[in-house]
């Protein structure tokens, strides 16, 4: 009878087989519980266990709601490969073999397509665990819902295309004012930008440049470009506010002089430019909206998030605030962000960490601790699974995200299992002994 082949390894033109003798999604499973309560209480992720042995896969209630799965729905790759884009397929499935035959850690990011067909995407998380024979015994992970982070880089692209093509179409509004006349005089581009075509048919005084600041900028714009006038050391003037336009409308702009001053330092002159930055400032405020909502589900998760600097000493650029709950004092109330790595966590070196950090750093490949011990101030041991990923850009290693779960629960109840096991591996020595010597004594007496 030849061998039935593994679901994972059937192709994504196939029919992916389905497993027999299949079991409820409940039913207890190797999974630990405190596993299970992560996932489940964590945003936009959930976590999975697939027995490559027996060919069967358990999911937490988390994966359910992230594919938009009904209830019922059996956990098996025919069940997963069914919710995915059609394009992303086969690249997944070749992620998946490669991380077993070349024994890596996945980091995939595919699209998904929910029931009512809105796409998703999701990074898978996972590390495959073999025996002492190197064969593959099981594979967990977690899925992690990265849309969010997917259209924020979208609009950035988009975004940042829209201001090259912007830059390219027009140029900046250039202004040449007059000090001793009061006379200023602005090029053509001004009557393109903000519609005023009296700019160039002749030239205007200071007044009719102040008046149309908006009311609300007028004062402090006033007060401090006439500050720099007035001051015999300064030659350079620069602010933002807004500006009037022709049709009421208020554009965003970014102004700058250069000042010139006759012998006695008396200001003659200033020419400058003036930028249209309305597009900007309406991204910014849509990217700082975005990045509130994206912070919001950063901190919402159970699951420690951290990214690092891709070099020594691997400063923290930012966190979540799960990841700074796992750290006693003083991080629980200053924070982590600017510390490096041995600053927190001083033993790095002796317990193999920063090697690990530099390895990723060095081949963009992802790197998995598990039951990394922690001991914090005062005195408590805890263990974690720290997942590290590098963040890349344009090949080049540019952060490292760190993901770490507390598992000590999990790891103080293993200690104790093994304690309880070691404790009846010797009571049974010594009532075998006993019995031994009971034995003997029975023989001698009958002899």
């Amino acid at each position: 009878m030849r061998k039935k082949e593994p679901s994972w390894k059937t192709s994504a033109s196939g029919n992916p087989a389905t497993r027999p003798d299949t079991r409820h999604r409940n039913e207890p499973h190797e999974v630990t519980s405190d596993w299970l309560r992560i996932a489940e209480g964590a945003a936009k992720a959930g976590f999975y266990d697939w027995d490559i042995r027996t060919d069967h896969i358990t999911w937490s209630e988390g994966i359910y709601h992230l594919f938009g799965l009904p209830p019922d729905a059996e956990p098996s790759f025919a069940t997963w490969l069914a919710t995915m884009h059609p394009d992303d397929i086969e690249p997944a499935l070749t992620e998946i073999h490669e991380s077993i035959a070349k024994r890596i850690s996945i980091s995939n990011e595919y699209r998904i397509i929910l029931p009512n067909g809105s796409e998703r995407w999701i990074n898978t998380l996972g590390s495959t665990f073999y025996d002492e024979a190197g064969k593959p015994l099981r594979h967990s992970g977690i899925c992690i819902d990265i849309t969010a982070r997917k259209e924020m880089e979208e609009d950035l692209r988009e975004s940042e295309e829209r201001l090259r093509l912007a830059h390219k179409a027009t140029s900046d509004v250039v202004w040449d004012w007059d000090i001793v006349h009061d006379t200023q005089r602005w090029n053509e581009a001004g009557a393109v930008v903000f519609g005023w075509t009296e700019i160039f048919e002749g030239p205007v005084n200071a007044h009719w440049w102040v008046e149309r600041i908006h009311p609300r900028d007028r004062e402090r714009v006033n007060e401090k470009f006439f500050a720099v006038v007035n001051d015999p050391q300064a030659d350079h003037w620069n602010d933002e506010y807004r500006f009037l336009k022709a049709d009421g409308s208020y554009a965003d702009v970014m102004d700058r002089g250069y000042l010139l001053r006759d012998a006695q330092g008396k200001a003659v002159r200033m020419i400058g430019a003036m930028l249209d930055i309305t597009s900007r400032k309406r991204m910014e405020e849509e990217l700082a909206r975005r990045r509130a909502e994206i912070q919001s589900l950063f901190d919402s998760s159970n699951v420690g998030l951290v990214l690092f600097e891709a070099r020594r000493p691997y400063t923290v650029i930012t966190h979540n605030r799960f990841y700074q709950e796992l750290f006693a004092e003083p991080y629980r109330t200053v924070g982590m962000i600017g510390r490096n790595l041995y600053e927190f966590a001083p033993n790095v070196e002796a317990q193999g960490v920063a090697a690990v950090f530099d390895e990723v750093a060095r081949t963009g490949k992802a790197m998995e601790l598990r039951d990394f011990p922690y001991d914090s101030n005062p005195p408590e041991r805890s263990w974690f699974n720290w997942h590290l990923s590098p963040i890349i850009h344009e090949g080049r290693v540019v952060a490292l995200a760190s993901l770490s779960i507390d598992v000590t629960n999990q790891h103080l109840a293993e200690e104790q299992l093994r304690r309880i096991h070691d404790d009846l591996e010797l009571r049974i020595r010594e009532r075998t002994a006993a019995l031994l010597r009971a034995n003997e004594d029975l023989i001698e007496e009958m002899e």
